[in-house]
């Protein structure tokens, strides 16, 4: 031992080893516990017709064969109805099978299809006849019952239960990964989604560092140029500020970020360039030297 230290002799155990009647790593951690890659079958012999992907083909058929009996039958159907029935303002032709405005005497040779059609329209006819009369003799009314039966419809709406937390809506709570999850939790804390904040100088130049007494130059990019650094600092605190108010709460976020020296220490976990400067504006302008030359800046940190 040097100076009374005594090194640490534990054990280690490998990811694929458990602990403490634990189960060992899964395998998305530990690669020794998946075991060998499972070989994929081979690719299925592609069916094809006249060189063409066969479903691709039979569903052209069938679209073809679609079109040619829709469009047959519209045909059929008009033919049989130009030559069977004519207009109002045709003259009157006794060869003529029977008019659309023909009494019914006339009209005897018409089918069941069509009798049946002529009183339906009628039917349809004097029922809207009937609810137009009705709006236009009692229009609050009318209007005032439709917005009371909307509101009726749509009163189901206070029951709805809306899931808008992606864990719930992704995950079964009987799955692997959910299960892996509420362990991590458990044990480690909750997990917090990185966010970052890619900021790129375009409008500034980089400078150079000549180190005192004596050294090579430095090349500083325009990033780390006290001006934009100084930016990035205030915009910095400014995302640090933001104020967000949620069920009568003011929310900033300092209380929903990753602090893992709370309660003693609240700061949130920022990674930035600026943690080189205890994200301090004194430390980042501080400097020593004399009126002819600098010894140190922020570039000697």
């Amino acid at each position: 031992p040097i100076y009374g230290m005594k090194p640490m002799n534990n054990a280690t155990k490998g990811c694929n080893e458990s602990v403490d009647d634990g189960a060992p790593c899964s395998c998305q951690d530990c690669t020794i516990v998946c075991g060998p890659k499972p070989v994929p079958p081979p690719a299925p012999v592609p069916w094809i017709i006249f060189g063409l992907d066969a479903m691709s083909v039979i569903m052209w058929i069938f679209y073809m064969s679609f079109l040619i009996l829709f469009f047959g039958i519209i045909i059929v159907l008009w033919c049989h109805r130009k030559r069977g029935f004519v207009s109002e303002y045709t003259p009157i032709d006794s060869n003529l099978a029977y008019s659309l405005n023909s009494h019914p005497e006339v009209a005897q040779g018409s089918s069941c299809c069509d009798r049946v059609g002529e009183r339906f329209e009628n039917w349809l006819r004097c029922l809207f006849t009937k609810w137009g009369s009705i709006c236009v003799r009692y229009p609050l009314v009318v209007v005032l019952s439709s917005v009371v039966f909307i509101g009726i419809c749509c009163s189901g709406l206070r029951y709805i239960d809306m899931t808008t937390d992606p864990v719930e809506l992704w995950s079964a709570p009987s799955s692997q990964a959910r299960m892996e999850k509420e362990y991590f939790d458990e044990h480690f804390g909750p997990f917090f989604r990185t966010e970052q904040l890619i900021i790129k100088a375009t409008n500034s130049t980089g400078d150079i560092y000549s180190p005192y007494p004596s050294g090579a130059d430095v090349p500083f990019g325009p990033p780390l140029t006290k001006d934009i650094l100084t930016q990035v600092l205030n915009l910095q605190d400014a995302i640090e500020q933001i104020q967000a108010h949620y069920k009568g709460e003011t929310v900033m976020l300092k209380d929903i970020c990753l602090a893992p020296l709370a309660p003693y220490n609240s700061n949130c976990t920022i990674l930035s360039v600026l943690n080189y400067f205890q994200n301090s504006y004194s430390v980042l302008n501080h400097s020593m030297g004399d009126e002819f030359y600098i010894y140190a800046d922020r570039r000697a940190h």
